[in-house]
C-alpha cells in the first residue's frame, strides 16, 4: 500500500509540475491568447506601456474607462494631452495611474471620465484585466485588500461585503501570473482568442496615432442599451469612492486643475434606465461637486442619439466630436 501511495503522490506532483510549466509557457509566449480577451490585452498592454514609459514630461492627462477612451480624443485638445484611460476601470485604476505618472511627470490639467456603473463596481474586470495586465504593484493590491476590509465592501460587486481571503489571495497569484491560477480559463481563452481579430491592426494604429484614444463600436448607429439601463438601483461603492478621495488628495498636493465629466449615454439607454437610477447618479455627482471644492464637476448628463454611438456603450466618430463640443473640450 505504501509503495502505491508513493507512486501515486509522485505521479500527481509530476503532473502538477508539468501542467504548471505548460501553462506558464503559454502565458509567457501568448499572453494575448491566454491571459484574458485578446483585444482587451492589446489595448491594456498599449496603455500600461504608455503609463509606465511616460517620464520627465509636462503633460495633461485623461483618465477614465473605455467610454472615455472613445469619447475624448487628445489630438482635438492640445499636443500636451494624452488619454491614459483603461477599459472597464474605476477610480482605483485611475488612482494607480495618476500616482505612477506623478512619480516623474508634471501634470497641469486632468480630466476624469467614468461611466455611472463604474462608480458602483468593476464587475470582474479587476481580476480579469487590472491584476493580470501588469498595472499594479504588490503594494497596490495590499492597499485595495485593506480598503475592502476597512469598508466591509467589495470593489467587484456593489452590494457584497468584502471579498474573502481566497479572492484577495488570487489577486496576487494572477498578478504574478502563477500558472495554476489560470488553469480553469486556459481552454476557454484559447477558444475565444486563438483567431486574430480583424480590428487588431486598426486598434493598434488608433491608440498610437491618437495618444490613447480608440473607437470601440464601429457602427454608424446602435439601438441597444448599455449596462446602466439594466441596473435596478445606483449604489456607490465605498471602496471606489475612497479612491476618488485619494485622487483628490493628489490633485490638491500637486496643484492640478481637475475636471470630472460623465461620458455620453445613448438616448435608448437613458429612456430604458430606471428614473430612480438616473436621479441617484445625478444626486451623487452633485454631492461630489459640493464636497470637493477644488474639483471642477460637470453635473450634466450628456444624452446623444443612436447615430452618435458605434455600439450600445461607446460613441463613434460623430459622437466623440459632439461630446467634446458640448463639454467645451
Amino acid at each position: 500500500m505504501i509503495p502505491f501511495l508513493r507512486k501515486a503522490t509522485t505521479f500527481i506532483l509530476l503532473l502538477t509540475l508539468i501542467t504548471g510549466a505548460s501553462i506558464s509557457a503559454l502565458l509567457k509566449l501568448y499572453p494575448e491568447v491566454f491571459l484574458s480577451s485578446r483585444v482587451e490585452y492589446l489595448m491594456w498592454n498599449k496603455q500600461v506601456e504608455r503609463i509606465k514609459n511616460t517620464k520627465n514630461k509636462h503633460i495633461n492627462a485623461i483618465l477614465g474607462d473605455s467610454r472615455a477612451m472613445a469619447a475624448i480624443n487628445p489630438l482635438e485638445l492640445s499636443k500636451n494631452y494624452a488619454n491614459f484611460s483603461l477599459g472597464g476601470s474605476s477610480f482605483f485604476e485611475g488612482y494607480v495611474t495618476l500616482k505612477t505618472l506623478l512619480k516623474t511627470n508634471r501634470i497641469d490639467t486632468l480630466i476624469l471620465c467614468y461611466s455611472p456603473v463604474h462608480y458602483e463596481q468593476t464587475s470582474g474586470n479587476l481580476l480579469n484585466r487590472t491584476v493580470v495586465f501588469d498595472l499594479l504593484e504588490n503594494k497596490d493590491i495590499q492597499d485595495l485588500n485593506n480598503t475592502e476590509l476597512r469598508f466591509n465592501a467589495s470593489i467587484e460587486h456593489k452590494k457584497s461585503p468584502s471579498e474573502g481571503w481566497q479572492t484577495q489571495t488570487e489577486r496576487y497569484l494572477r498578478s504574478w501570473h502563477f500558472p495554476l491560477a489560470f488553469r480553469s480559463t486556459i481552454l476557454s481563452n484559447y477558444q475565444l482568442n486563438a483567431k486574430v481579430s480583424k480590428y487588431e491592426n486598426e486598434v493598434k494604429k488608433e491608440l498610437d496615432q491618437y495618444r490613447g484614444h480608440v473607437y470601440f463600436g464601429r457602427a454608424a448607429w446602435a439601438y441597444g442599451v448599455a449596462e446602466e439601463a439594466r441596473e435596478t438601483s445606483f449604489v456607490v461603492s465605498p471602496v471606489i469612492h475612497h479612491y476618488l478621495d485619494e485622487i483628490y488628495k493628489l490633485i490638491i498636493h500637486n496643484n492640478i486643475q481637475c475636471y470630472l465629466v460623465t461620458p455620453p449615454m445613448s438616448k435608448n439607454s437613458y429612456n430604458f434606465a430606471k428614473p430612480a437610477y438616473i436621479q441617484s447618479y445625478k444626486s451623487h455627482i452633485k454631492y461630489i461637486k459640493s464636497h470637493y471644492p477644488q474639483l471642477h464637476v460637470d453635473t450634466s448628463l450628456t444624452v446623444l442619439s443612436q447615430f452618435h454611438f458605434g455600439d450600445v456603450s461607446h460613441v463613434n466618430v460623430l459622437g466623440s466630436k459632439k461630446f467634446m463640443e458640448l463639454m467645451g473640450l
